[in-house]
């Protein structure tokens, strides 16, 4: 409700409310609910940082695989390529029945190799999946975005981040919860 008025702080300060309330009462479900919350209000504020602390907080009360995906998202627009390895591995054992959700975490796997500087390994994968996924005739959009980040890679690597900013696409839509 505050959300959508744009009162983001009488948001955060009804979710912290609610921590403080409840702190104890109830169930780990709910408070990683609550951080969840607050990560999303802090991270459309700008604050990064503190939008990681409460999305950690979240996954360290209840793991959810909505959290991961939020953490991993956030880590990657802020190029923390160590920190999302560590939490796309921990993401791939929560989607290890899905084929459709294990390749959208093999383009995020390539993003990270790529800013890693390890080049080979992103064009390798990417193109693994990419082959992959029009034999199956799957994935759509994502293999269109695929597609692209490959380009981009073979013709000049520094160019993919900027194409998604002059478009205005997020570069990982893919990893947000559906």
């Amino acid at each position: 409700m505050f959300v959508e008025d744009k009162q983001i702080d009488s948001a955060k300060e009804a979710a912290y409310q609610a921590i403080a309330i409840s702190s104890g009462r109830l169930d780990d479900c709910q408070d990683s609910e609550h951080h969840h919350i607050l990560g999303h209000l802090h991270e459309s504020s700008g604050e990064t940082e503190v939008a990681i602390g409460h999305f950690v907080t979240g996954l360290e009360a209840a793991p959810s695989i909505i959290l991961l995906r939020c953490l991993l998202h956030i880590l990657l627009e802020g190029d923390w390529f160590d920190a999302a390895q560590i939490y796309l591995d921990s993401l791939r054992l929560f989607e290890a029945n899905d084929p459709y959700r294990l390749d959208m975490l093999l383009v995020s796997q390539a993003y990270i190799h790529y800013g890693q500087g390890r080049l080979g390994r992103a064009k390798s994968e990417l193109s693994h999946m990419i082959n992959t996924c029009e034999r199956a005739g799957t994935l759509g959009d994502l293999l269109d975005d695929a597609k692209v980040f490959l380009q981009v890679l073979e013709v000049g690597t520094n160019n993919y981040r900027r194409y998604h900013i002059l478009h205005n696409q997020s570069l990982f839509r893919w990893t947000l919860p559906i």
